[in-house]
């Protein structure tokens, strides 16, 4: 199969994921870093079925856009 390369398409680097929630708490800098707003992260959370950053254990986005989300384990 043919490169992104010999097709001309430029695929950006995905670089060092940012850190926007870890253990339940949100990192307002970070949000800042990756051109975020609380609005946005709320919205993110909402396509991932959560309804707020206390139930996500680590969200990190990358510069390609690409988000890792892990939620919070259930006790039980």
């Amino acid at each position: 199969p043919a490169t992104p390369e010999e097709l001309g398409i430029e695929v950006p680097e995905p670089g060092t994921p940012i850190i926007v929630i870890s253990d339940g708490r949100t990192l307002t800098e970070n949000l800042d870093l990756i051109g975020w707003d609380k609005s946005r992260l709320g919205k993110e959370l909402g396509r991932r079925k959560a309804a707020s950053a206390h139930e996500v254990y680590l969200m990190a986005v990358d510069g390609a856009g690409k988000i890792l989300f892990v939620p919070m384990e259930e006790k039980a």
